[in-house]
């Protein structure tokens, strides 16, 4: 699930919530088709039904990946209220250190381990120094040993949930590593199609660029032809020119 919008003042903008619950996204995921969902949202959607919710594209969980980064910017800046708030914090702060603010809320609600009085982290102190002086009688060791296993199941239950996003974390990774090997691939495969491509051009250019020069060497071979046949053409005419003025000369002399 995620994030209450009545936790935020300002308006979220519609791309910042979750497709599936309506709440501002909570360990975001983003599909291929470009729509997000909270991850624990998403995965319980996809044990039932194996497409998109909104486009209801084939959708699987290894195809999942992480919001681009401008999203995560505008997510990770929006100011959320704590969840202590009905509690008396009134702190705002970024989205991306909730978890660090409220780690540390004094306003967060707790129980003395002597006298199991509702305090809360900012008040534990000052009310086990008052408790103390008020009452002499020792902490029971069963409250001692209650204490300590709910240490114990606070610490087992952030292990737990430390391995769990780190196992997110790894999966998102992986999930990453593998569709960018698939970008990869489909580019090799892309550029291997447009180096066929090219080659197979540069052969026909090579060839056209041959018969060109065939031809220009052909045209050039027949110009010197017709231009060596105009040249005797001409000797032919002058010749035959030369030889009647030398046959018309003496019919001149004889009229003379």
């Amino acid at each position: 699930m995620g994030f209450d919008v009545d936790r935020f003042e300002e308006e979220v903008n519609e791309g910042l919530l979750c497709a599936i619950c309506h709440d501002v996204l909570e360990d975001a995921v983003q599909a291929p088709c470009e729509h997000a969902f909270c991850s624990a949202c998403i995965q319980a959607w996809l044990l039932e039904d194996n497409s998109c919710p909104v486009d209801r594209q084939i959708l699987l969980a290894s195809e999942l990946r992480q919001l681009h980064r401008y999203m995560r910017n505008d997510l990770n800046n929006l100011q959320i209220r704590c969840q202590y708030w009905q509690h008396g914090c009134r702190e705002k702060v970024p989205l991306e250190t909730l978890h660090q603010h409220e780690s540390a809320c004094p306003s967060e609600p707790m129980r003395c381990p002597a006298c199991r009085a509702d305090t809360s982290r900012g008040e534990m102190a000052r009310h086990l120094q008052i408790c103390t002086l008020r009452t002499s009688a020792v902490v029971p060791a069963a409250d001692v040993a209650r204490l300590l296993e709910d240490m114990r199941s606070e610490l087992e239950a952030a292990r737990q949930d430390f391995m769990t996003k780190l196992a997110e974390q790894k999966l998102e990774m992986d999930l990453r590593l593998d569709a960018q090997r698939r970008h990869l691939v489909q580019r090799e495969h892309c550029l291997q199609e447009q180096l066929e491509e090219m080659r197979r051009l540069y052969a026909r250019l090579s060839e056209d660029i041959k018969k060109l020069i065939q031809q220009e060497k052909t045209s050039r071979t027949e110009l010197q032809r017709m231009a060596q046949e105009k040249a005797e053409l001409l000797q032919m005419l002058h010749q035959a020119s030369r030889s009647q003025a030398v046959q018309k000369l003496p019919e001149k002399v004889t009229d003379l």
